[in-house]
């Protein structure tokens, strides 16, 4: 709830205009006084006892008729000049519409008010009017005396009783005033103002005897519901007050039944009981209230049973009432006291007898706690002080507990009631005090116990909350929770000790912080609660702002020149040791770095490794935020490919962070081909790559940091070795070996169809084993380098076999071939240094001993280079069943033609074959020749004859040839990182080889 505290209002009142000119005398002088001038003046208070206004009360304002025109009586309410409201503290403000002089009403209806008695806060019936007649003389300013109390509400009441006997009211309001100010402390109430009996006095003056005449009213009310069994609220003073005003606007106060005794016969407070059964009073004693209860009026109820009340509300000098603290005792206003239980004015009481019995129990007062104290907590010193209007010669008690004050028969009395041995809710005291005439007052009061605090939770939403401050993004946010309080009282929000308005509704409340609450600094702000029994929760936050995104920062990590990589075989597995240079990553610019592709992934690759360290692609970055900190759920990192048309590695991705205190948090990031986060294009993609860290606090600001370094991806190692030479270290030969071919019936294939003729197919002249013994493809660049020239040299013969032979008779003459002999043997040798031969690189699977088993076709992918002497291969990785794929890479010789058995004496045609001869087999051209092997001459002129004709077999054939190279020759192998495309090949591997020559002659 919120407290709000009344605003302060000065001794004197506000005014209530008033025009008060009198029609006839208006026309007299109102051409002498100015319009503006013609308005008397007037304020108002409606005062219910010392010091207790009317708050929230309607006052209307009514002219009086004084001379019955317009068909009014005298007396009769001619005009209504319009309806007032009081503050909390009972003021009201000027009416503005009053224009003729005269008689005036203030009749208040409605309003609150705390009875000083029983501390009830009550809630009048809109029916129940107190009111008030005020005359105005011609521009009188009564701006301090407008006043509205019980006593005033007698005097109207007076009034028009007299009215019945006076046909001018001016003399029936003299006579009102008159009579009821000599009653009521011989004073005049048109002016006179109650004082604030709070404070100290030294005498019973006017303005104090009139408080003491409002409070004994008060007292007496409090008698009469007492007497009724009534609560303040039921019957309330108003209630008193009317029943006594019809009593005085009827007649005399004798209860309207001339002091009859009978039941309901007259008038009373409530329900009031019948008289006490069997009741008589002792003769010869005036005791007209012997038999009757204090609820029903008669003749003595506003004298003797008054001045009672007023005695018990002022307590005694030693036991002052609670509501006295003027130090006055009522024996100090013995005169006035007497005055006003003894009046004898007959047209009040008549000559109705007056009573000295006392009749008024002893007055009842909570001094701990307050009667507005409902709620009580801890160890409670309950306390009652009891006044009477005999004086001191009263005893206070409590029927259920043990006086504590020491002294159990004086006025006062007091016990402890720990509260926390009892549960929380509802505990009732019973009070009571008797008097020396016996007459005792029991008081029941419920307390309601409450030892549990208020429980504030202040809702964290649109704040973050550390161990600093309640962080906001907002320089002017609200702050809102809920209150679990069965008995709220207060609920404030203090920003730098300053109130703010707090509305709460319900369980819930809210309060707008002043613009600039929030800085970065911090500002103070303390939720407090209390509870009606006192009970306080304060808790204290600092606010801080937090507007600014947080703060990038690269820090300097290092990773190793793969390139310089110790790499050793077991077998054919790869073993890498990094011991290359470090590149520092993290500073400005894209260093190079160079990984092999396969040590990128999270996990070891299955084949091959590490020894020692790894050597991870790593980052560090640091965010920092001055404010609630970087949120570890909203960071994030991109890695891309550079430049404007740069693509996406690995699209935005969450990234954890360790906290560094201080809203701080640093990102430790290995990048990985593959693993939790995968990058597969960091094992492709050669060139400028950067890494974008995006980051936020927790209000939602961001911040983005780049960085870049220029990726170089290798291959994975592959295990080179010398190819099969037969014969050399007891390598078998194999039938694309050059070397595994010769002219002995060992040899595998027709040499003529490897080297001599025109569609050759070749063979090999030098090879290289490869073996991948990494789970990763790779491709193989093959470039061959073929010397510049060969030396060549072979021998052949030329030889005629002799088949059969014949006879035959043929003339050689014009045809002198036609006695040609066989030729003699030839064996013709011959070098041809620097000339030409035909190479290309060839690419063969490879059985488990490195031996050529099928030609593999050269790559067709993208990227793949092929060329005459380039060309690119793909070499599966190893599976993981374990096999190991091996490869050879050959020196083609396509074709030696320069190796034929033939030159320019001894042609031949093609193609070269091979052929059995004479048990032999033999490289060349074989051919069926005939010779003459016989002649004979006859006639003259004499004439060659062919006697026997012989038949041949013509082998022209090699015995033995050589190449070799002029240059160094060599085969270059590439590599290149798998993944699909080929990349740009990483490392490379020479061989060296040299042509071999072969001999095999006849």
């Amino acid at each position: 709830m919120v407290v709000v505290t009344p605003r302060s209002r000065s001794r004197g009142w506000s005014l209530l205009a008033l025009v008060v000119a009198g029609a006839a005398l208006a026309s007299l002088v109102a051409c002498d006084i100015p319009h503006e001038t013609r308005s008397a003046r007037g304020g108002g208070r409606v005062l219910i006892a010392p010091g207790v206004g009317l708050a929230r009360a309607k006052v209307h304002v009514e002219r009086l008729d004084r001379y019955g025109l317009n068909g009014h009586k005298p007396g009769d309410v001619s005009a209504s000049l319009g309806v007032l409201v009081t503050d909390e503290q009972g003021y009201f403000e000027p009416a503005h519409d009053i224009t003729i002089m005269g008689i005036h009403r203030f009749r208040v209806t409605g309003g609150t008010y705390r009875d000083p008695i029983s501390g009830e806060l009550i809630q009048r019936d809109e029916r129940a009017e107190l009111r008030a007649l005020y005359r105005f003389a011609f521009l009188e300013d009564k701006s301090t005396t407008i006043l509205v109390t019980p006593v005033h509400t007698l005097i109207d009441a007076r009034f028009r009783q007299q009215l019945t006997e006076h046909t001018d009211p001016v003399a029936a309001y003299d006579g009102a005033y008159r009579t009821l100010n000599a009653h009521f402390g011989d004073l005049d109430w048109r002016t006179v103002v109650p004082a604030d009996v709070s404070q100290p006095a030294i005498s019973p003056t006017e303005e104090y005897r009139a408080a003491f005449v409002l409070g004994g009213l008060m007292v007496l009310a409090e008698n009469m519901r007492d007497a009724a069994g009534a609560s303040p609220q039921a019957a309330p003073i108003t209630t008193a007050i009317d029943a006594l005003a019809k009593d005085l606007s009827e007649g005399r106060l004798d209860g309207n039944d001339d002091n009859n005794l009978t039941a309901g016969s007259g008038l009373e407070v409530g329900e009031c009981p019948p008289p006490v059964a069997g009741c008589t009073a002792q003769p010869g004693a005036c005791q007209l209230g012997a038999c009757r209860p204090a609820c029903s009026l008669y003749t003595n109820t506003l004298r003797t049973a008054l001045a009672q009340a007023t005695a018990a509300y002022i307590g005694t000098r030693a036991y002052p009432s609670r509501w006295n603290r003027t130090g006055i005792g009522s024996e100090d206003a013995r005169p006035f006291l007497e005055a006003l239980g003894r009046n004898p004015d007959p047209d009040l009481f008549g000559s109705a007898c007056l009573e000295t019995v006392d009749r008024m129990p002893p007055l009842i007062g909570w001094t701990s706690p307050t009667e507005a104290q409902a709620f009580v907590k801890g160890d409670l010193v309950v306390a009652i002080s009891a006044s009477d209007d005999s004086g001191d010669s009263c005893r206070a008690y409590f029927p259920d507990h043990p006086d504590e004050d020491g002294d159990s028969t004086n006025c006062v009395a007091r016990f402890t009631l720990k509260t926390s041995q009892l549960a929380d809710g509802p505990v009732e005291v019973l009070a009571a005090a008797v008097d020396r005439a016996g007459n005792e007052r029991r008081v029941r009061r419920t307390l309601e116990i409450d030892n549990l605090a208020p429980v504030v939770a202040i809702d964290e939403a649109g704040y973050y909350r550390d161990a600093r401050a309640w962080w906001t993004a907002t320089p002017s946010p609200s702050l809102r929770g809920t209150l679990a309080e069965s008995n709220p009282k207060s609920m404030a929000v203090q920003v730098a000790g300053q109130d703010v308005l707090v509305t709460v509704t319900g369980a819930s409340w809210v309060a707008a912080l002043p613009e600039g609450t929030a800085t970065a600094e911090g500002t103070q702000v303390v939720v407090r609660a209390e509870d009606l029994a006192g009970n306080v929760t304060s808790t204290a936050i600092t606010v801080r702002l937090d507007d600014a995104p947080p703060s990038f920062a690269a820090l300097p990590t290092t990773v190793r020149d793969e390139r310089s990589d110790e790499i050793g075989f077991v077998g054919v597995t790869p073993t890498h040791t990094h011991s290359g240079p470090p590149v520092t990553l993290g500073g400005l610019g894209c260093p190079d770095v160079y990984k092999h592709g396969y040590l990128l992934d999270e996990a070891p690759p299955p084949y091959g490794g590490e020894i020692g360290a790894r050597n991870p692609l790593q980052w560090s970055f640091q965010l920092d935020d001055v404010g609630a900190g970087v949120d570890p759920m909203q960071t994030y990192m991109r890695v891309r490919t550079s430049g404007p048309s740069g693509s996406i590695l690995l699209d935005w991705a969450p990234v954890a962070g360790a906290d560094q205190g201080a809203g701080a948090r640093r990102f430790d990031i290995s990048l990985f081909r593959a693993g939790a986060v995968p990058i597969p294009g960091l094992g492709t993609y050669e060139g400028p790559i950067e890494i974008d860290l995006r980051g936020r606090d927790r209000f939602g600001h961001e911040v983005t940091g780049t960085r870049c370094w220029t990726h170089h991806p290798l291959a994975a190692p592959l295990h080179f070795s010398a190819g099969h030479v037969p014969g050399v270290g007891g390598s078998p030969a194999h039938p694309l070996s050059l070397n595994a071919h010769g002219l002995s019936n060992g040899r595998i294939q027709d040499l003529s169809s490897l080297l001599l003729n025109d569609n050759a197919t070749g063979a090999s002249t030098a090879e290289v084993i490869v073996s991948n013994g990494t789970a990763e493809p790779v491709y193989l660049q093959v470039t061959l380098t073929a010397p510049a020239a060969i030396n060549a040299s072979r021998r052949f013969s030329v030889v005629h076999d002799l088949i059969s032979s014949e006879t035959v008779d043929e003339s050689c003459d014009g045809a002198p071939w036609i006695c040609a002999a066989v030729p003699a043997p030839v064996t013709v040798a011959e070098s041809f240094p620097g000339t030409s031969a035909l190479f290309e690189p060839r690419f063969y699977q490879a059985d488990a001993s490195g031996i050529p088993v099928s030609l593999v076709t050269p790559c067709a992918d993208p990227g793949c280079f092929n060329s005459g002497m380039v060309r690119t291969y793909r070499v599966d990785p190893r599976t993981l069943a374990g096999q190991i794929p091996r490869y050879v890479i050959t020196s083609w010789l396509r074709s030696a033609q320069i190796l034929r058995p033939r030159n320019a004496a001894y042609p031949l045609g093609v193609p070269d074959s091979e052929f059995v001869q004479n048990d032999h087999l033999y490289t060349g051209v074989q051919s069926d020749v005939s010779y003459c092997s016989a002649t004979i001459g006859r006639g003259i002129p004499r004439v060659t004859y062919c006697t026997v004709r012989s038949y041949y077999k013509r082998r022209q054939s090699l015995d033995n040839a050589s190449l070799s190279a002029l240059a160094a020759t060599s085969i270059r192998a590439e590599l290149s990182v798998g993944g699909g495309m080929p990349g740009p090949f990483g490392s490379a591997v020479n061989r060296l080889f040299q042509l071999l020559s072969y001999s095999d002659s006849e």
